[in-house]
């Protein structure tokens, strides 16, 4: 564990012993620390009390400097509160809390790290650049590294456990392992002791509701009483008695209900209780309203029914009654309850189900078939009913885990599956169920929820696919790096050839059989050289010499030759627009771009088809990127190229763009032309938008950004042959390629000029010191093992403006400033340059110093 050897421990013995417990020095110390702490956790019964003895044993037994422990308010969820600090004394703990609202304040910095779940660790607070501790605080209470530990209570984030050290870099892995181990035990020791002090409140409570329950059962008997044909009462039970006001039972005799705690409802009881005796009828168990004097309403369940004497003749009535106004009350809360959690479960797309499994009738949730399309009434309340909506691909995956449940493989059922909605669509469905016995038989019953998930689907694939792509991206990005690493060392090779080729030329007679030879030569290296070019192009680092250009005119002229590469049996259909805007682009670059496009395009279609390429404007908002991949906002010109071939399966887009990926038989394709398209259209600062359906063609969508500066054709200035002879002139040649030397000394020497070769920078300024009135021209590659050339080149013209300077390279990447050396007015030849092209570029470099 690196600096852990270095903590100080006041256990002397298990410091000593750290070494050799097998680990790394110091685990004994944590390993007694994590015990310790164990035990309290298991014992604690009180929160503050097993703080405060986590936070003693810490600076105890581990070692550290200091320790707090702090939650977050409820209220404000990035407000953290000290609760607990151990470790520092006097007024060391005002100098702690003015650290810790240090800390607090750079909660946003550190929050993302720990609500993720994991710690927040600064091993040198010294040199540390996030702002989070001031050194000068850290200075004065003694650290150098701290840590921030997160401390869940299932998934959310309710506190820190800050941990600080004297040493830097204490905190390494393993010792960090162990630390977040004890956060999570503490977690757990809190959500423990919550849990037993929540439970011990819960049993009083309970216990207290209980025997309210029964003081009110035993308090609450039902009222009795009885009264003559007249409505007198001749009697009633002491509750009865005490509803009415009255303090005994004997009182009420004499009385009728107008003269009661009740006379407000007395006229609705006055009708009742004619009607049960004129009619001699009974009423049993209806309810009815009841007002007291002192303002209470209640409701009652009651029951009356006439008295008869021993001849039949009617001389009164029984009756009785119970309080059911809590019933009522409790009716109505259930009817109000039901009323939201309808209300809940529909915003959510949540629905129960009850399936007995016995009948397989299936009690749907009317929700469940709304989320599908269908009335309550539309599907039958059977489990193959609901099997039958379900995807064709997911009905043997919800069977399997269906039957598995039953026959108790598994003691749960959750599974997200697909369903079809009535208009054709597809739902994602999550259910979750579990099998509930009745009585003596095993299986009885399945309940659980279905959950409309189908939104959280989409997100997620969303995310999947965003992911992939960065991926892709960081793929290319890589492959293309190695690319232009590989054409820079490809193209210097190419140059030495070429340029003794060219050199074996001169001294060859025509008829000599090795001028065939080294012609041959010469076309291997112009193909060679064009291959290196594509992988620049694809690398995205090919040196450009963009015009303004409209891409119609670029097409059309380009149409002819798009015919007789495609063959006879492809029609090739275009949709120009008329006032299409321009674009700064490399017309040869854009020429490769629809070229390859129409080989893949004649590739895919082997018996014959339709090209259909279209041009048009594309003003982009910022709405409109959310639906255009890969957009942003801007004007752009988009060229769509589509075919009618046999499109592509999902794994063969993956890996569309990707160099040397191909499908063609072996010697068919190098599977670099839609990877080169990639590396034109990126190094253009624009994108690409593919669609493909297997047997249905393929469709690319290509965005430029528009350009609105004039057309300005450049000059292909075509190099004829350069003959004439050097006046004497002094050149100094940089080049670390040795080839290239010798190439560049042996041609400049037979046109008469002096000159002096240089593997690196510091001997070209070793001769140049010596010699810099004298030198006329500089030679030198832009990229130098010590140096770069453009570097050197501004340093000699510094001090000598009358030097002419000509820059080469193969591929210098992002060191090449071309613009700069334009600017400049210094020439630039690129690899692989033939002979007659560096006596071209000497010729005019001496004559006009720049092209």
């Amino acid at each position: 564990m690196g600096n852990h050897d270095k903590v100080k421990n006041t256990n002397n013995s298990a410091a000593s012993a750290g070494s050799e417990a097998g680990g790394f020095p110091g685990i004994n110390r944590l390993l007694n620390m994590m015990n310790e702490c164990n035990q309290i956790l298991v014992r604690a019964e009180n929160e503050r009390a097993l703080l405060e003895e986590i936070c003693q044993i810490i600076i105890r037994d581990g070692g550290y400097r200091f320790v707090w422990i702090g939650f977050f308010d409820q209220a404000q969820a990035n407000q953290l509160i000290p609760v607990v600090y151990k470790g520092l004394v006097g007024d060391q703990e005002g100098q702690l809390l003015d650290s810790i609202h240090c800390l607090i304040q750079n909660m946003p910095t550190i929050l993302p790290s720990i609500r993720s779940g994991q710690p927040f660790l600064e091993n040198n607070v010294s040199c540390q650049s996030a702002g989070v501790v001031i050194p000068s605080d850290a200075k004065k209470l003694g650290y150098a590294s701290l840590v921030i530990l997160p401390l869940l209570q299932g998934s959310q984030l309710c506190g820190v456990l800050a941990i600080y050290s004297a040493e830097v870099g204490a905190f390494e892995e393993k010792e960090l392992k162990f630390l977040v181990d004890l956060a999570a035990d503490l977690s757990f020791g809190l959500l423990s002791v919550r849990t037993r002090v929540n439970l011990k409140k819960a049993q009083e409570d309970l216990k207290d509701s209980q025997q309210m329950l029964q003081l009110v059962m035993d308090t609450i008997p039902i009222r009795l009483f009885w009264k003559d044909k007249n409505f007198i009462y001749m009697g009633c039970n002491k509750a009865f008695a005490q509803d009415a006001g009255l303090n005994s039972p004997e009182e009420i005799v004499g009385k009728n209900d107008f003269e009661l705690s009740w006379k407000k409802t007395a006229p609705l009881y006055r009708s009742d209780d004619t009607e049960i005796i004129r009619k001699n009828i009974s009423k049993i168990n209806y309810e009815e309203p009841q007002v007291r004097e002192n303002g209470s309403s209640l409701w009652l369940r009651t029951t009356k029914i006439p008295l008869q004497n021993k001849q039949g003749e009617i001389i009164g009535l029984f009756g009785s009654y119970e309080d059911i106004t809590e019933k009522k009350r409790a009716e109505e809360a259930l009817r109000e309850s039901e009323r939201r959690y309808k209300m809940a479960t529909t915003a959510a797309k949540i629905g129960v189900w009850d399936l007995n499994l016995e009948t397989n009738q299936m009690y749907i949730d009317p929700i469940l078939k709304v989320i599908l399309g269908y009335n309550d009434d539309e599907i039958t309340n059977r489990l193959d009913e609901w099997i039958k909506l379900i995807h064709p691909e997911d009905v043997e995956k919800f069977k399997q885990e269906f039957d598995s449940v039953l026959q108790r493989k598994l003691s749960d059922l959750e599974l997200s599956y697909r369903m079809v909605h009535r208009e054709g669509s597809t739902k994602w469905i999550i259910t979750r169920g579990r099998v509930v016995s009745e009585g003596s038989r095993k299986t009885g019953r399945m309940v659980g929820t279905h959950m409309d998930i189908t939104q959280q689907k989409e997100i997620e694939q969303e995310r999947e696919k965003m992911h992939a792509q960065l991926l892709q991206a960081q793929k290319m990005e890589a492959v293309g790096t190695l690319a232009g690493g590989m054409a820079h060392d490809f193209n210097n090779l190419l140059t030495t050839i070429r340029g003794f080729t060219d050199l074996s030329l001169q001294i060859v007679r025509e008829k000599d059989p090795l001028q065939k030879n080294l012609k041959q030569i010469q076309k291997a290296v112009q193909l060679a050289s064009n291959l290196t070019h594509q992988l620049l192009l694809f690398s995205r680092k090919q040196i450009m010499e963009p015009i303004s250009l409209n891409i119609n005119e670029t097409i059309r002229n380009m149409l002819l030759l798009l015919e007789r590469v495609i063959g006879e049996d492809i029609q090739i259909k275009t949709d120009f627009y008329p006032d299409l805007w321009r674009v700064y682009a490399d017309e040869g670059n854009l020429e490769q771009v629809i070229m390859n496009l129409a080989v893949n395009s004649r590739d895919a279609m082997p018996k014959g088809g339709t090209i259909f390429i279209a041009t048009n404007n594309m003003a982009i908002d910022k709405s409109q990127t959310e639906m255009i991949p890969r957009s942003r906002p801007g004007q752009f010109v988009r060229l769509t190229f589509s075919d009618t071939g046999t499109g592509m399966t999902q794994e063969v887009y993956q890996h569309l763009f990707e160099p040397f990926f191909t499908t063609k038989e072996q010697g068919k394709g190098t599977g670099l032309g839609l990877s080169v398209v990639y590396g034109i259209v990126t190094q253009h600062h624009g994108w690409i938008n593919v669609t493909t359906e297997l047997g249905k063609g393929t469709t690319f969508e290509i965005y430029l950004p528009a350009s609105f500066v004039k057309s300005a054709k450049a000059d292909k200035d075509q190099k004829s042959k350069i003959t004439f002879q050097s006046k004497g002139e002094m050149v100094l040649v940089i080049e670390d390629e040795e080839g290239i030397r010798d190439f560049i000394s042996t041609l400049l020497a037979e046109k008469g000029f002096k000159v002096f070769l240089a593997g690196n920078a510091q001997e070209a300024l070793t001769f140049y010191s010596e010699l810099k009135n004298e030198i006329r021209l500089l030679i030198t590659d832009v990229i130098l093992p010590d140096r770069s050339g453009l570097d050197i080149a501004k340093t000699m013209t510094a001090e000598n403006p009358d030097l002419t300077v000509i820059l080469c390279s193969g591929y210098a990447g992002d060191k090449c400033d071309r613009e700069e050396i334009q600017k400049l007015g210094y020439f630039f030849l690129r690899k692989p340059f033939s002979m007659n092209e560096l006596l071209h570029a000497v010729y005019h470099s001496l004559q006009e110093k720049a092209p």
